[in-house]
């Protein structure tokens, strides 16, 4: 496992706050991406049985029982969950055409969240919570980083963020050619795009703010990646 201790700026979503050591999903992945990429290209001595070990303990992250990736292991963020989770998965397949999870952990995930962690809004799909309770709830904003920036429904707490999310869609099209990922991730797009053509890093799912977002978190480069993954899984 990689082990992160106490504290935030943990990974990406770096205002979750771990009270204890912690091993995160989605590190774990990149971990497993990190060892994988070091045999292709010869370094560090890193063998098939070290990919093999970070790709068992990403995996070991699937709850068979309720059927999608926990965010965590120990804390109290250990049974939230975290659609980013499945972010390595999709780089690994982008990459090295290579499954580390197989296709039932990540459509149970993604079926999952798209279940009880969508928002709507005059019953238009507005968005997915990026990271939200076991059930698909709000957290406490107090269990993040800078709870000002983590009301309930803004940022990483239940915010909507198109690039993690597109990606984890796209790649669920991809296993299943199903045409409610196509339309899901369209109406997504959409939403985003309709009022002012803009990417957005963030959109908030805040009861009686649903859609607004912050001008300043506009047109974030990383969003290029929803085209990349988009056209991967033969969608553009």
């Amino acid at each position: 496992f990689y082990i992160s201790p106490p504290g935030p700026f943990r990974y990406w979503a770096d205002t979750v706050n771990p009270e204890v050591s912690e091993s995160v999903a989605y590190n774990q992945g990149l971990l497993s991406l990190a060892r994988r990429s070091m045999t292709k290209m010869g370094l560090g001595q890193v063998t098939e049985s070290d990919v093999a070990a970070a790709q068992d303990r990403y995996r070991s992250f699937y709850d068979s029982r309720r059927s999608y990736l926990t965010l965590g292991k120990h804390s109290k963020f250990a049974r939230a969950q975290d659609i980013s989770a499945v972010f390595p998965e999709f780089v690994s397949r982008l990459l090295y055409t290579e499954p580390i999870l197989t296709d039932t952990m990540v459509l149970a995930h993604v079926r999952r969240l798209l279940g009880n962690a969508a928002v709507y809004t005059n019953r238009r799909l507005a968005g997915i919570k990026v990271i939200s309770s076991l059930t698909g709830a709000f957290l406490p904003p107090a269990w993040f980083h800078e709870p000002k920036l983590n009301p309930r429904g803004d940022y990483h707490n239940g915010g909507y963020w198109p690039m993690y999310t597109i990606v984890a869609l796209a790649l669920a099209y991809a296993l299943t050619r199903h045409e409610m990922y196509e339309q899901t991730i369209g109406q997504l797009v959409y939403n985003e795009l309709a009022k002012d053509h803009r990417s957005k890093e963030v959109i908030r799912l805040t009861p009686g703010a649903v859609g607004s977002f912050d001008p300043l978190r506009c047109n974030y480069t990383w969003n290029a990646l929803i085209t990349t993954a988009c056209r991967w899984a033969g969608l553009a």
